[in-house]
């Protein structure tokens, strides 16, 4: 297998609590098959870019503790799939693929987002972080492969939206 990684990030933070991250990603993971050919892998999105942005606050009575707000974007290429073959998938009634051309196709590039907002408390020997994380926001679902829906006779896209709440607590000491 080869593997080509360019990335290039920037980040920036300032003493009034707001900061941000850029980072890109160009990469191209293919693999070579037995007959010398080459071939872009499941997970050849191609490029990647990532914002993330957040603002904290100091609170409390002696401002040790901080409230925090962030949030991130992801731009990235679409998920790859070897093309169907239609004629066997009817036949067979279910997804068939065309292995002789392995993960050739491509879906429509993908955007995500994340919210986070977390409350940190801050005390001599220990502290404790309560956060509530939102991935997903933009509902992007994902691919799981092809199946066979029999009331239409066509193979389509199973695809799933997973918008995933997290609620945690930290303890630091």
């Amino acid at each position: 297998m080869a593997a080509v990684d360019s990335e290039n990030s920037f980040l920036l933070a300032s003493a009034r609590g707001f900061y941000y991250m850029v980072t890109a990603s160009l990469f191209d993971a293919r693999f070579r098959t037995g007959d010398g050919s080459w071939f872009d892998t499941r997970y050849n999105r191609n490029y990647v870019l990532n914002v993330l942005a957040g603002k904290e606050w100091m609170t409390g009575r002696r401002r040790q503790n901080m409230l925090g707000i962030s949030g991130r974007i992801t731009f990235q290429g679409g998920d790859r799939y070897s093309p169907l073959d239609l004629e066997a998938s009817a036949m067979l009634h279910k997804a068939v693929y065309d292995e002789s051309r392995p993960f050739t196709e491509q879906f429509d590039p993908v955007l995500l987002a994340h919210l986070t907002v977390s409350y940190r408390i801050n005390r001599r020997r220990v502290a404790h972080e309560f956060a509530l994380k939102v991935l997903n926001l933009t509902g992007y679902k994902d691919y799981y492969g092809h199946r066979y829906n029999y009331f239409t006779g066509q193979v389509e896209p199973e695809r799933e939206a997973n918008i995933v709440p997290n609620i945690s607590y930290r303890i630091e000491f």
